[in-house]
């Protein structure tokens, strides 16, 4: 049988035989690389050029994704970092941890008592640091975002993380430099970095600046793109500081939203689920195990993460994943049939919810009877809305979602937490101040 396949399809069979640990493959059990998940805060992923866009701001991710495995359809479970985030480390979606806001008040206030109260992780949902350390990993973590920190339940299954209120990549680089030693020290390791850049307010980072020709309402875009640069040079850096074995690491690229630039005339990451602002990039490489580059066109999603680290260990998925193991995707070239991912956001004004399957994307909002409908071949700026014309494809989208809210399983838990004035102005001045914005489903 191996005789008469291609070059190609041997490698790729020999790959996956070995991934699988199958007999005469020379081993029975997966090695162990390190791991590195990076995470951008709000990037979307059409304003790096692997995924289309016309510029290039961030040289050396274009370069890890040549050197890797593109999926350009990866899509993000929330446009909120505390949803997004809590779904790429548990792979269960925002209406079964229901972490919605985060610091982001649930700073909700009792009329009886002055007590803040928000969303914490749920202790019975296995994160993906902690199945790491179950795998005896030493893991440690950096975000630059607030919202990822104890408080929240997000150092479970870290030996240790910093969680800053966005210092800038420069700081998640400082951070990493004082327990550099102490990380590659001992393998196998897992870092997570975490870079709040290009997040709101924009900062005007030179000499990557590209100053707008005439258009005023571009120059945050540009800020914005130079933002981008800025933390693609520091990633840069500490990818030379690690000095680690590339051959034996596997780092995923990601984001945990997007941005909006008026493209559906507003601006930020507000309650809204389009593609500007839940369409993600994702890239997988480990060249010593998987010698593989290219891209995947089907759909998937964040809470893919967990269930692919899992099967990169020669695990199956855990009961509570949602996600499936990405590794068949580019090794095997298999994928789901009809499979339905899931976007949401809940808040004072409701909750949205998008339906992806196949080419097309259903929005609905609660209190508004007709959903959205949009076919992402053909429109993928969606901006021409199809519901009324396809009512029956409406209707089946929707009945995906119906379907899976009433079967799904729900976690929950709550934490009363104490902040400072100093620590509410933070929130405040990065757009985490808004106390009406949130509430419980």
């Amino acid at each position: 049988m191996l005789a008469a396949m291609t070059a190609s399809a041997l490698r790729t069979t020999l790959i996956s035989l070995a991934v699988l640990g199958l007999p005469g493959c020379g081993t029975e059990e997966r090695p162990r690389p390190n791991v590195i998940l990076i995470v951008f805060d709000t990037l979307r992923a059409d304003r790096l050029s692997f995924h289309g866009g016309q510029e290039d701001p961030a040289p050396f991710l274009t370069r890890l994704a040549g050197e890797g495995v593109v999926f350009e359809h990866a899509w993000s479970t929330s446009s909120w970092t505390v949803p997004a985030m809590a779904s790429l480390f548990t792979s269960v979606y925002p209406n079964q941890h229901n972490c919605w806001a985060g610091l982001n008040n649930l700073v909700v206030r009792s009329l009886d008592e002055e007590e803040l109260t928000t969303e914490r992780l749920p202790d019975e949902l296995e994160t993906l640091a902690g199945f790491l350390q179950g795998q005896g990993y030493r893991t440690f973590g950096i975000s630059d975002n607030p919202n990822l920190c104890e408080t929240l339940g997000f150092e479970r299954g870290f030996d240790r993380l910093r969680s800053f209120h966005y210092g800038g990549a420069e700081t998640v680089e400082a951070a990493l430099d004082r327990f550099l030693g102490q990380l590659v020290a001992q393998e196998p390791w897992f870092l997570f970095l975490q870079f709040m850049d290009p997040h709101e307010p924009y900062h005007r980072r030179k000499p990557w600046l590209r100053e707008p020709a005439a258009d005023e309402a571009l120059a945050p875009l540009a800020a914005y793109d130079s933002e981008i640069s800025y933390a693609d040079h520091h990633l840069e850096r500490i990818f030379e500081k690690l000095s680690f074995d590339r051959e034996d690491t596997f780092v995923i690229l990601t984001a945990d939203h997007g941005e909006e630039f008026g493209d559906h005339g507003g601006q930020g990451h507000g309650f809204q689920l389009y593609s500007e602002l839940t369409h993600v990039p994702l890239v997988l490489l480990h060249p010593g195990t998987f010698p593989v580059t290219g891209r995947v066109a089907a759909n998937v999603s964040l809470v893919d993460v967990l269930p692919t680290v899992r099967d990169l260990l020669g695990h199956g998925p855990a009961p509570q994943d949602e996600g499936h193991s990405l590794l068949p995707y580019y090794l095997e070239g298999r994928t789901p049939a009809a499979r339905a991912l899931f976007s949401m956001r809940s808040g004072f004004r409701g909750h949205k919810t998008a339906v992806i399957r196949g080419r097309h994307k259903l929005i609905r909002t609660e209190g508004i009877a007709l959903p959205e409908l949009y076919d992402l071949e053909e429109d993928p700026d969606e901006l021409r809305d199809l519901a009324a014309d396809h009512p029956e494809l409406a209707a089946e989208l929707e009945d995906l979602w119906e379907r899976f809210e009433t079967g799904a399983t729900e976690y929950q838990a709550y934490t009363q937490v104490d902040l400072t004035e100093e620590q509410m102005r933070t929130l405040d001045r990065l757009g985490y101040g808004g106390a009406t914005e949130f509430r419980k489903r």
